[in-house]
């Protein structure tokens, strides 16, 4: 039941998040080197963050530094997904948090 109601509350999450990306333009648009053919919404991931941060909320005395790291690494990545950075950038960034 526990899991239902987590999913559940992911899903309502993600729903309120296409509605916040439409409305301030995170999308894709295609261009001749994309795969896909339609406009399509960007950052849909963050939903990976809220599920993290359900997990850190129950396990706060033991997990502070790997939510750390995962907060950071979904800004970095939102960030991209918001105004496209360089690869050098994104990817410096990516390891300078691992380390």
């Amino acid at each position: 039941m526990q899991y239902t109601i987590l999913g559940f509350f992911l899903m309502i999450i993600m729903l309120l998040y296409f509605k916040i990306g439409g409305r301030f333009n995170i999308i894709d648009k295609p261009n001749h080197r994309s795969v896909h053919t339609e406009i399509t919404l960007r950052g849909g991931a963050i939903i990976f963050w809220f599920s993290a941060l359900l997990y850190f909320a129950q396990n706060i005395q033991t997990n502070y530094l790997f939510f750390t790291g995962i907060t950071m690494v979904s800004l970095v990545s939102f960030w991209d997904d918001v105004q496209s950075l360089s690869n050098k950038i994104r990817i410096s960034i990516h390891f300078q948090l691992l380390l």
